[in-house]
């Protein structure tokens, strides 16, 4: 090790000097209090916060690997929690971090943005199961690492992923989450909260575990389970496969009651309201993944009007109805935007047509104001 080149760095060398005073005092300390720790770790921190070049870096990287070695566990975890949050640490001490018991790697594994997916892939095929399901709940997870947690048998890893909403998961990652998750309710319940999740793979899980879920909620949930076991009845059969859809069609002009939703949506969308849940953000994302039916639930429970006044205004061709609730009821403009695009299967209108509505709709929103929109909004119900 060439320490000749740190010792001429009038950056690294008082740093270096400070390290080993600091690191000298701890161990001849009778009592290792959690000051002396803390005030150690953040002389490593500052050591690699400063300016330094690459062949600085790894040559206090290495100095820094030796003393950790050393070091007794309740120090390299204050280490590791400061380090963890430092982009710029030397990625070999990262990785003898890592490679640590799962106290000491954990802070590490969930929060360090200098571990690549090589050296992710590496600490899933070398440790076990508590260091997977560290890296399952991490907020950056890359597409090759998300499919090979996604392969694994450990349930609790699965489990971490699949309620992981930081990550994207791709469709070969869904269907291997689904096949595992067709005898595990536990697996199942995040699963059908993604909004990756595609309909054939959601009735996929249906047909498999429908049952097993609802014995689940009646032995964990007993009080609500008259209530729950339609909703997630509903929630399930809104993703059913449009094969299934197209077998029991109704005639055309009969087609306007299979967007009213049901009672337990109804009741279910009140209990959203009366917990503060029921906003123009979850009604946006119940419209991406095409529960209508829901979503009128929601928009009649969060406007106040009834479920038809609410059908019939999705129905208008230039958005009027749809804006002054939006004004009415503090609707953004960007959520408001996102709910007319999202609806449009509500209106029968070509390209060109429903062009001129969209301009007509936002027009009519920005002159709107929210009074004059509440005196509207009166006058519909």
């Amino acid at each position: 090790m060439d320490l000749g080149v740190l010792g001429k760095s009038k950056t690294v060398a008082p740093m270096l000097v400070k390290l080993y005073d600091t690191h000298k005092l701890y161990k001849l300390a009778g009592d290792k209090s959690g000051e002396a720790k803390s005030e150690l770790a953040g002389v490593v921190s500052d050591l690699l916060r400063g300016d330094l070049n690459e062949r600085e870096k790894d040559l206090v990287g290495d100095i820094l690997v030796t003393l950790v070695r050393q070091a007794e566990k309740d120090l390299k975890m204050a280490i590791a929690e400061r380090l963890a949050l430092i982009d710029e640490a030397p990625s070999q001490l990262i990785l003898e971090l890592a490679y640590e018991e799962i106290e000491i790697a954990k802070t590490i594994l969930s929060k360090s943005e200098v571990l690549d997916t090589l050296d992710l892939m590496y600490i899933i095929n070398s440790k076990d199961a508590p260091y997977w399901r560290i890296i399952a709940a991490r907020e950056n997870i890359p597409g090759p690492i998300v499919k090979a947690l996604s392969d694994l048998d450990d349930m609790p890893t699965l489990i971490n992923l699949a309620s992981n909403n930081y990550i994207q998961i791709s469709e070969s990652s869904m269907e291997a989450l689904v096949k595992k998750a067709c005898s595990n309710d536990e697996l199942a319940r995040p699963l059908l909260a993604r909004k990756e999740l595609s309909r054939k793979l959601a009735h996929h899980l249906y047909e498999h575990v429908g049952e097993a879920l609802k014995s689940y909620i009646q032995e964990n949930y007993s009080y609500e389970a008259p209530i729950l076991l339609p909703e997630v009845n509903d929630v399930l059969l809104e993703f059913a496969d449009d094969e299934h859809e197209s077998a029991n069609e109704e005639p055309k002009e009969e087609k306007v009651s299979e967007f009213l939703p049901t009672e337990s949506m109804i009741a279910s969308a009140y209990r959203m309201y009366e917990r503060g849940f029921l906003t123009p953000v979850s009604m946006v994302e119940v419209l991406k993944r095409k529960q209508y039916q829901s979503f009128i639930a929601q928009m009649s429970v969060f406007s106040g009007l009834s479920s038809d006044l609410v059908l019939d205004i999705l129905h208008q061709e230039k958005g009027h109805g749809l804006a002054i609730i939006a004004r009415a009821h503090d609707i953004d403009r960007n959520s408001f935007i996102q709910i007319f695009l999202l609806t449009e299967s509500f209106r029968d209108c070509n390209r060109v047509t429903e062009t001129y509505a969209f301009n007509r709709a936002i027009g009519y929103y920005n002159r709107l104001t929210q009074d004059i929109a509440q005196g509207l909004l009166a006058e519909l119900d």
